[in-house]
């Protein structure tokens, strides 16, 4: 006698009906969880591609200054860099380069005559000469006024009682330094490497402070 084939009951409409949303909810739930790995994935990739950059700008930061070939400072006009060498006359007719002044610090003063904030400057400049002697620290004060010749500047030097060197016709030399606002003041050490630059009247414990510092 044939054995009866059993039949599987049939599954109540709302039980399929359920069946379907389960799966249709379980397949959004991993879409969603995709797309959040995804997320964090792309985040981690990011975070770790911007902090690749910020340190490599950071280390061109620390080392903009250096001359990858040899480890030189290079030249330029910002604290750090060796200073632009540049060849002028000062009021006296004598002809002098800023870098065979080098072995000693010095002030580069950017000014005009007619420059009342440099006049200002001057005397702070006289207490820095009144302090240390020319062996010690030299003072340099370049006229950037092209207009303005070696009498006008000399007439300015003595006028202002001042025992240091000052060169007219430095409006050249002013571009080469940056030069925008008068006064500027650049301190240089012995090795002709530019550690202080201020745009303004620098004050004598200011530039005492920088001078300080090199000695």
């Amino acid at each position: 006698m044939a054995k009866k084939k059993k039949i599987k009951p049939k599954r109540k409409r709302h039980e399929i009906k359920r069946e379907q949303i389960r799966k249709r909810a379980l397949k959004r739930k991993l879409t969603y969880a995709a797309v959040f790995a995804t997320v964090i994935v792309v985040a981690v990739i990011a975070v770790a591609f911007n902090s690749m950059y910020l340190k490599k700008d950071k280390e061109t930061e620390k080392h903009d200054t250096k001359d990858n070939n040899n480890g030189k400072a290079v030249i330029g006009t910002e604290v750090g860099q060796v200073a632009p060498d540049f060849d002028m006359l000062d009021t006296e007719g004598s002809n002098f380069a800023l870098w065979d002044q080098r072995g000693t610090p010095m002030v580069l003063d950017f000014m005009a005559t007619w420059c009342g904030p440099c006049e200002e400057e001057i005397e702070h400049l006289k207490a820095v000469r009144s302090h240390y002697d020319n062996n010690e620290v030299q003072i340099i004060s370049i006229g950037v006024d092209d207009t303005e010749n070696s009498t006008q500047l000399d007439d300015f030097k003595h006028g202002h009682s001042c025992d240091w060197t000052f060169a007219p016709g430095g409006g050249e030399v002013g571009v080469t330094y940056d030069i925008v606002n008068i006064p500027t003041i650049y301190i240089i050490n012995s090795q002709g490497i530019i550690t202080y630059k201020s745009v303004g009247v620098s004050d004598y414990d200011t530039l005492q402070s920088e001078i300080d510092k090199l000695l």
